[in-house]
C-alpha cells in the first residue's frame, strides 16, 4: 500500500498547481465532485472503505510517479484525469456494490434514452444497414447518421420488428460495463407518451415533429446527459416487464477478488458505475437522508435553480440481451447548442457548488483522512 495512515496521509493530493483558484478549471470543479460523490458513497455505507482506500492509493502512486515524486509540479486538470484512470482500473471490482433490494418502482417499466449509432452491433455481422448516401452536407440528419455508418433509426426500428434480422446474441451495452435506466413514470412516462405518439400517429398531435416537441433534448437534459450532442438522434429504449421482475430474474454476479459478494447486476449507481459520466451526483446528497434504494439524475435545465430533488430516479443494468427489449421509440435529433470553453467552465463551477456546497477539495481530502485514517 501506498498510502500511510494518520493525519497528513493524503496531505500531497491537496498540493497540485491551480487548486483554490478563484475561477477554476472545469476539472479542478469535477475533481470536487468525484472526491465529493466518493466520500457520500463512504459515508452512507455504499461502498466499503477498502474500495475508497484503494481507489485514493492507486491515484497518489500515479500522482507521485507522474510528477517524480512532487504533486506541487502538477496541474490540477492532470491530477483528475489520474483519478479517472484510479477510479476505471477500479471499476470491474466495485460496480453494483449498491446492490440491495430494489423495492421503489417494482412495478414500473424500465427505460433508457441512447444515441441510434450505439445500437450497431444488435444486427448479425451478415445484416448489412441501408445503403449510405454519399452527400454528408445533406441536411437530413438521419441521413447524416446513415452515411457515417451509425444506424438509422427507421432501419434499427424494422430489424428489431423481423426477429430473423435481430441478433439475440448481441446486448444493449458493452460487456464489462453498466447501463443506465430510468423508471417510465412522471415526466419521463408523459416524454415516452408524446414521442410514441409522434412516430405512430403524427397527425394526432396536430403534424407536430419530434424535434417541434424537443423530445430528445428534454430527455437529455432531464437525464443529465451533457455527453449526448447535436450530432446525434435520440433512441428510447423500453424494457420488458418490471422492474422488479428484472431484479428477481438478474442472477448474483461472481465477485472478482476482492469485491462484492452476493451483487446483483442491477443497483443504485456509486462513483464507481458512473466513470466518465461528468454529471453525476450521489444520492441521496444528506448523510441523515432516509434510505434510498435509487440514484437521481441532474437536470441540465435546473442549472440555476439547483433544486436537490430535481432529475429524474435512476439505476444501472448489466448490460441486457436484446429479447429484452419491448420496444424502441424514436426521440428525435438532439439540438442542444455546443458550449463554449468558458459556458463549460462556469457551468462546471456552478454544478460543484450546487453538489458540494462550500467544501473545497481541500475540505474533502481532510474528511477522507479522518474517516479513513482515525
Amino acid at each position: 500500500m501506498v498510502l500511510g495512515g494518520g493525519a497528513g496521509a493524503l496531505d500531497e493530493l491537496t498540493r497540485f498547481e491551480g487548486v483554490g483558484a478563484s475561477a477554476p478549471s472545469s476539472n479542478a470543479s469535477l475533481l470536487r465532485v468525484v472526491l465529493h460523490n466518493l466520500f457520500r458513497a463512504l459515508d452512507q455505507g455504499h461502498v466499503s472503505r477498502g474500495a475508497v482506500k484503494g481507489v485514493l492509493d492507486t491515484w497518489l502512486a500515479l500522482v507521485r510517479d507522474r510528477s517524480a515524486g512532487d504533486p506541487e509540479t502538477m496541474h490540477v486538470d492532470e491530477a483528475y484525469n489520474l483519478l479517472f484512470v484510479a477510479l476505471s482500473r477500479a471499476q470491474r471490482e466495485w460496480m453494483f456494490s449498491r446492490s440491495h433490494e430494489l423495492d421503489s418502482f417494482s412495478e414500473e417499466r424500465a427505460v433508457s434514452f441512447q444515441p441510434s449509432w450505439a445500437f450497431h452491433w444488435w444486427f448479425p455481422d451478415d445484416i448489412e444497414p441501408a445503403a449510405r448516401r454519399p452527400d454528408p452536407q445533406e441536411s437530413d440528419l438521419k441521413i447524416l447518421v446513415e452515411y457515417y455508418g451509425q444506424i438509422p433509426v427507421d432501419d434499427l426500428i424494422a430489424a428489431f420488428r423481423l426477429n430473423q434480422h435481430r441478433a439475440n446474441d448481441k446486448s444493449v451495452g458493452q460487456s464489462g460495463g453498466v447501463v443506465f435506466f430510468t423508471p417510465e413514470v412522471g415526466e419521463i412516462e408523459e416524454l415516452c407518451a408524446t414521442a410514441a405518439g409522434i412516430h405512430q400517429a403524427p397527425h394526432r398531435l396536430g403534424e407536430l415533429t419530434l424535434e417541434d416537441h424537443a423530445i430528445a433534448d428534454r430527455m437529455r437534459n432531464l437525464l443529465g446527459l451533457r455527453s449526448r450532442n447535436n450530432s446525434e438522434y435520440g433512441v428510447i429504449i423500453r424494457l420488458k416487464g418490471g422492474i422488479g421482475q428484472l431484479q428477481q430474474a438478474a442472477a448474483p454476479l461472481r465477485p472478482p477478488a476482492g469485491g462484492v459478494a452476493g451483487r446483483r447486476p442491477m443497483a443504485a449507481p456509486t462513483q464507481f458505475d458512473a466513470v466518465g459520466h461528468d454529471r453525476f451526483r450521489h444520492w441521496p446528497q444528506n448523510h441523515n437522508a432516509p434510505a434510498i434504494d435509487f440514484g437521481r439524475t441532474w437536470d441540465l435545465d435546473d442549472n440555476q435553480n439547483f433544486r436537490p430533488d430535481c432529475g429524474a430516479a435512476e439505476f444501472v443494468i448489466a448490460p441486457l440481451p436484446v429479447f429484452q427489449i419491448e420496444s424502441i421509440i424514436p426521440a428525435g435529433p438532439i439540438r442542444t447548442p455546443s458550449e463554449t470553453r468558458e459556458q463549460r467552465r462556469r457551468a462546471d463551477e456552478r454544478f460543484a457548488d450546487a453538489i458540494c456546497h462550500s467544501q473545497s477539495i481541500l475540505d474533502l481530502v481532510a474528511s477522507f483522512e479522518a474517516r479513513l485514517f482515525h
